[in-house]
């Protein structure tokens, strides 16, 4: 191969990368796609820095999720085990889910497998 092909084949692979890197940073996806589902909290777990970590368990057609969260400042009184939370989530990628901190599940909402499109205000 010449010199002026490899360089042409270096840049496009360099631009391929970059646009898969761009495209499925995790978060953005999230942004673009999304549904809202209610997790429940299945234990906290201490961290080396002394914080506090939430497991949590979710569904989504028919397949259970984990995740965890930390426990930020503010929020420390806020959750207990068996607590429910929503969720924001990706359909093409159940695993990549961020919890709703500040919607509280109302205790009259008694359906957590609920896949919705939009949170309650």
């Amino acid at each position: 191969m010449k010199k002026e092909q490899l360089v042409i084949i270096g840049i496009l692979g360099a631009l391929g990368l970059s646009y898969l890197i761009f495209v499925f940073i995790p978060g953005r996806e999230l942004e673009k796609n999304h549904l809202y589902t209610i997790a429940t909290i299945t234990k906290f777990e201490s961290q080396s820095e002394g914080s506090k970590e939430a497991k949590i368990s979710y569904e989504y057609k028919n397949r259970n999720y984990q995740g965890s969260f930390p426990i930020t400042m503010g929020y420390e009184n806020k959750f207990e085990v068996g607590g429910r939370v929503y969720i924001k989530f990706s359909p093409l990628n159940p695993d990549n889910a961020k919890v709703e901190y500040d919607i509280i599940v109302p205790e009259t909402f008694k359906n957590n497998d609920t896949i919705i499109k939009e949170l309650p205000n």
